[in-house]
C-alpha cells in the first residue's frame, strides 16, 4: 500500500483520518482495477443470452447485458466490519490523543504482540464506548469508516459505465475476513471475527435495541447504500409475549425507519433453546436464524458460526 507515514509520529487525530482515507482509496482503486478487469472479460467472452431475455433492456436494444443495457447498471461493492473499524478509531482518538491514556508506539506493541502482556491496556480499549452503544463519538467514527468507504467507491466508474455504488452485509465473510485479520485497537484479539454487517461487535456494551437502532442510522447515510444493507439484530423471545410488547416492537421498527434506517433482520430466539440445539440438533431441526444476509437452519451452521450467534448480545424490547 502507499507509504502514509509513521503513526507514531502523528500528533493529532486528523494526521491519523488523512492517513486512513489515503490507504482506503489505494484499496478500493486496486479492488476497481480487478473488478474491471472480470467485467471486462464478461463483456468481451460471455454473453449471457438467457439472461439477457429476463431484462427489458437487452430486449429492446438488442445488447448483452454485460455490456451496460439495463437502466439500473450499477456496480455493488460490499463493506463488512464497521464496528471493529469504527471501534479503533474510537479507542485511539480516546486513548491516544485525548486522554494521553497510552502513547502510539505502546498501542501498535500491544497489537503486535496480540495483547499478550498488555491485558491492562487490553481493557481500557475494551471500555472504551463502541458503536452501538447511542454514543455520538463511537458513532462519528463509524460514520466516518463508512462515508470514507462509500466515498473512495462512488468516484469510480465501471468498464459498462456504471458507477459503484456501496451495501454493507456480511454472509459470514465477517468470520472468513477475521481469520486474516491482526489484534485491532478495539481490543480484538488476531483472528477472531469481526462485527457482523452493521451491527456492532462482540465488544460492544448491549444496552438494549433502541441504543443499537440509534447509532446505526446515525452512522450510515442509507440514500447511499443501494447495494443494501445487514443490521441483524436478537431479541429475547420471552419479551415479545404480549400485544403490548409487540406493538411496542413494531413502534422500534417504524421510528428506526423515520430516522433513516433501511432494513433490520430480527432473530427472535432463546439462548437456552439454541444451547440446546448444540447438544441435542435432532430435536431442532425446524429452528432457523438470520446471519449476516441469509438464513439457515441452526444445527446445519459451523460451531463455531453457532457460538457466535450464542455470544451476541439477546437484547429485550
Amino acid at each position: 500500500g502507499p507509504k502514509t507515514g509513521d503513526p507514531r509520529l502523528f500528533e493529532t487525530m486528523d494526521e491519523l483520518c488523512a492517513a486512513v482515507k489515503e490507504q482506503f482509496e489505494y484499496a478500493v482503486k486496486m479492488n476497481v482495477i480487478i473488478n474491471n478487469t472480470i467485467e471486462h472479460a464478461y463483456i468481451n467472452f460471455t454473453p449471457s443470452p438467457y439472461h439477457n431475455l429476463m431484462h427489458p433492456g437487452p430486449r429492446k436494444t438488442g445488447i448483452d447485458i454485460n455490456m451496460g443495457s439495463c437502466k439500473y447498471n450499477y456496480f455493488g461493492s460490499i463493506g463488512t466490519g464497521l464496528g471493529t473499524a469504527g471501534d479503533s478509531l474510537t479507542a485511539i482518538d480516546q486513548l491516544v490523543f485525548k486522554q494521553k491514556a497510552v502513547s502510539m508506539d505502546e498501542l501498535l506493541k500491544a497489537l503486535k504482540a496480540d495483547w499478550e502482556g498488555y491485558e491492562s491496556l487490553r481493557n481500557k480499549c475494551i471500555s472504551v464506548p463502541k458503536y452501538g452503544m447511542d454514543d455520538d463519538q463511537a458513532d462519528k467514527w463509524a460514520k466516518f469508516i463508512a462515508d470514507t468507504f462509500m466515498d473512495a467507491y462512488e468516484r469510480h466508474p465501471t468498464c459498462r459505465g456504471g458507477r459503484y455504488l456501496c451495501g454493507f452485509f456480511s454472509v459470514a465473510q465477517n468470520h472468513v475476513l477475521g481469520n486474516d485479520t491482526d489484534a485491532t485497537p478495539d481490543g480484538r484479539k488476531a483472528n477472531e471475527m469481526l462485527s457482523d454487517s452493521t451491527a456492532p461487535s462482540q465488544y460492544a456494551v448491549a444496552l438494549g435495541p433502541t441504543a443499537t437502532h440509534k447509532s446505526a442510522t446515525k452512522a450510515i447515510d442509507t440514500m447511499r447504500t443501494v447495494n443494501g444493507i445487514t443490521f441483524a439484530q436478537n431479541l429475547d423471545i420471552n419479551s415479545l409475549q404480549t400485544e403490548r410488547e409487540l406493538s411496542k416492537w413494531g413502534d422500534l421498527i417504524r421510528t428506526f425507519v423515520n430516522d433513516g434506517g433501511m432494513s433490520v433482520q430480527y432473530n427472535v430466539i432463546s439462548i437456552e433453546q439454541l444451547k440446546e440445539a448444540q447438544i441435542n440438533p435432532g430435536a431442532y431441526r425446524d429452528l432457523f436464524v438470520r446471519i449476516g444476509g441469509y438464513t439457515a437452519r441452526f444445527i446445519d451452521l459451523s460451531k463455531t458460526m453457532q457460538d457466535s450467534i450464542i455470544k451476541k448480545a439477546t437484547q429485550a424490547c
